[in-house]
């Protein structure tokens, strides 16, 4: 599913139905994407999104891509409860940081299943950003 973000000056808002930027449910991965809309001051930026997620796991950033498009980490929908994406632009001599946009990972009951890998490291997503580029 593609939620769409619109970043604007330095506020951080969802488009999604209910106004609550809702990432499925705890331990489901791999199927939320961000599409990012960029106001203009947001332009020409390097932008990464740092996701903090629910009962106080360790945070963790994601770069996005050329056409302002990220995953949601699996580190982000781990627990269940309320966690805050913010996100932050830099290009040389600048950075611009959003407010917090809060979203929410909803409960379900007991499952089994395999713990995933976690998210690479945001010099491995740069370079990968740019094999696939080169490709």
């Amino acid at each position: 599913m593609i939620h769409k973000i619109t970043l604007s000056g330095y506020s951080a808002t969802t488009d999604d139905i209910s106004g609550v930027l809702i990432l499925g449910t705890y331990d489901s991965y791999g199927i939320e994407r961000i599409q990012l809309e960029l106001g203009p001051e947001w332009n020409a930026l390097v932008i990464k999104a740092t996701f903090n997620p629910p009962t106080g796991s360790e945070p963790v950033t994601v770069v996005a891509d050329t056409s302002g498009q990220l995953r949601v980490p699996q580190e982000a929908t781990s627990s269940a409860g309320q966690g805050a994406i913010t996100f932050v632009g830099t290009a040389a001599g600048l950075q611009r940081i959003s407010t917090d946009l809060p979203y929410i990972v909803k409960t379900h009951s007991q499952i089994e299943g395999a713990t995933p890998s976690p998210t690479p490291s945001e010099w491995e997503q740069f370079v990968a950003q740019v094999q696939q580029a080169r490709d």
